[in-house]
């Protein structure tokens, strides 16, 4: 009993060939378990900065997806909308520091992706909502990205700036992206009127994992207001700005992850902010008398009504 509980446990006794035995089992054992790729089919975690622009205008952008290769193609699912590839994909882009250690490094750990240039031409009168674009190569083909197609004007982020970007007016959209970790975008504006302005944030809905963080503060560093986007809903917040007041607003994410597919858009206008309407709904080819209600809807306070 002894000599067979050393064989089971020392099976190498055996000679060469239990070797090779035990190889092959672990190989193919393994290969089982967690299956084994060559060439990966491309277009994981696609994104598109900026992420968004008006109808009528072309704009220039950079497309990304990990494991393009250099046959990669490029479809949109619109017929109004023409997309110019003007490069062939980039080398393999290196997400630059800083980075997260320990185990919160395994959790986290970011694809490669690889970058080319693009342009988008939009139509006029094109209605607001997303346009899907795809991507397919050898390998195989993969959903793609969402590009947004707005109705007012874009502020598109400068990423190298070291002061925050100032918002020249309302309404508008900014196109920011929260590339590295511990990221923060800052933005400045100054208030030409007393009353409410509302924020609406976009970045699930362009297929970014993001819980966006959206601080307001005044000139004198007291918080005016506040979003945690937990849930993932791409949330809104409206609060009351003073006229010529300078505001301060910053952009994070809630565990301070960046990453380059990280893209946002976030929505400013001098407006109280709508949340529903009751009743919710009706019978078609009835009349239905419905109340809005949101807040700052009747006096433009910070209340809801």
């Amino acid at each position: 009993m002894k000599r067979l509980t050393k064989v089971a446990c020392f099976p190498w006794v055996f000679g060469d060939w239990a070797k090779g035995f035990l190889l092959a089992l672990c190989v193919f054992g393994l290969a089982g378990v967690y299956p084994l790729h060559g060439q990966q089919p491309p277009g994981k975690d696609c994104y598109c900065f900026p992420a968004g622009g008006k109808a009528g205008t072309t704009i220039a952008v950079r497309l990304g997806g990990t494991d393009w290769t250099s046959d990669t193609q490029f479809f949109v699912h619109d017929p109004r909308v023409k997309l110019e590839i003007l490069s062939k994909p980039s080398a393999v882009l290196i997400h630059e520091p800083p980075y997260w250690f320990d185990i919160k490094s395994f959790a986290n750990d970011p694809r490669l992706p690889r970058e080319v240039s693009a342009r988008w031409i939009l139509p006029p009168n094109m209605p607001a909502g997303p346009v899907q674009w795809s991507v397919a190569n050898a390998n195989g083909a993969s959903i793609g990205g969402v590009f947004m197609v707005g109705e007012g004007e874009s502020l598109v982020e400068n990423e190298g700036r070291y002061s925050p970007q100032l918002i020249p007016h309302f309404p508008i959209t900014v196109e920011g992206r929260l590339g590295r970790i511990e990221e923060v975008d800052y933005y400045s504006f100054k208030a030409p009127q007393t009353g409410p302005l509302t924020c609406q944030t976009m970045a699930r809905a362009l297929g970014n994992d993001l819980n966006l963080v959206v601080q307001v503060r005044n000139e004198t560093g007291q918080l005016v207001s506040g979003m945690f986007d937990t849930s993932g809903v791409d949330g809104s917040m409206t609060f009351s700005v003073e006229k010529e007041r300078v505001y301060l607003v910053s952009v994070r994410d809630l565990d301070h992850r960046g990453y380059r597919s990280f893209t946002y858009r976030l929505s400013l206008a001098l407006s109280p902010g709508l949340l529903g309407a009751r009743p919710a709904g009706g019978k078609p080819g009835t009349k239905q008398t419905v109340a809005f209600f949101g807040q700052g809807l009747l006096t433009g306070k910070p209340q809801l009504e």
